[in-house]
């Protein structure tokens, strides 16, 4: 993904605010994962990907959704189970930027996009941590004339299903 530089890209990990969703702690913990170039794969980048479908694919395939949804199966919410960034304008529910929250990109073609986790905004850009970005998980802005959506897990339903509401 083009990113806009701001002076804000970062690859350390920003202080956690009390009220910082569990899915995104969790995240912060992978904070500069990268690629490794050749042959050799970053298992955990591998690990990213086998949370969409159990297959752990090379380094190298686009891997923002796979990070996403293996943040939000290790805080026991569902994911999307796609690679697509865009399979995330149907999950959970529209929201208003919120720390934590789920912002999918536009990028390329229509089927094409890029998602990461919602840390704040300057001037005309949204601030996101997610994975595959300059090939690693990190903080990068992005213009805010770029985003789809906001999106929140549904997790009242995921709670239902589980018979605690």
């Amino acid at each position: 993904m083009d990113e806009t530089q701001l002076g804000i890209e970062s690859s350390v990990p920003p202080i956690e605010p009390p009220d910082t969703p569990l899915w995104l702690k969790i995240a912060l913990d992978k904070v500069g994962v990268r690629e490794i170039s050749g042959k050799d794969n970053n298992p955990d980048i591998v690990a990213f990907h086998a949370a969409v479908d159990g297959q752990g694919l090379a380094d190298e395939i686009p891997w923002c959704a796979s990070f996403v949804n293996w943040a939000l199966q290790q805080a026991e919410l569902p994911g999307t189970r796609s690679r697509l960034a865009r399979s995330f304008l149907t999950y959970g529910k529209h929201c208003e930027p919120t720390l934590g929250c789920i912002v999918v990109l536009r990028r390329g073609e229509p089927w094409q996009g890029h998602v990461g986790f919602y840390l704040g905004q300057r001037d005309d850009f949204v601030l996101l941590y997610g994975g595959n970005q300059s090939n690693s998980v990190r903080t990068s802005s992005y213009r805010k004339e770029n985003v789809l959506d906001y999106r929140w897990p549904a997790i009242e339903t995921w709670l239902a299903t589980k018979g605690i509401v």
